[in-house]
């Protein structure tokens, strides 16, 4: 995959939650996204390396391997 370095996957994170806690987060506010059955919960907190003029990452270089693994939907095979 190629980093199109638009900044959306350093925005926010999702987390899988099992389906049986999804009532509870819901009575709670919690923002859910439903994904094909699996239920993310969205926490809109940007990463602290992300530079938001820039639209990248400040230390993509030496970025956490969880980031490199990370699938983009936007980004294209090379």
């Amino acid at each position: 995959m190629s980093c199109l370095h638009c900044g959306d996957c350093c925005r926010y994170v999702a987390l899988e939650v099992p389906r049986d806690l999804v009532p509870f987060l819901d009575l709670h506010d919690v923002k859910l996204v439903d994904q094909f059955g699996h239920f993310k919960v969205i926490i809109d907190q940007p990463c602290r390396w992300h530079d938001d003029k820039a639209q990248r990452c400040r230390n993509y270089e030496e970025r956490p391997l969880l980031c490199q693994a990370y699938l983009c939907t936007k980004a294209r095979v090379k």
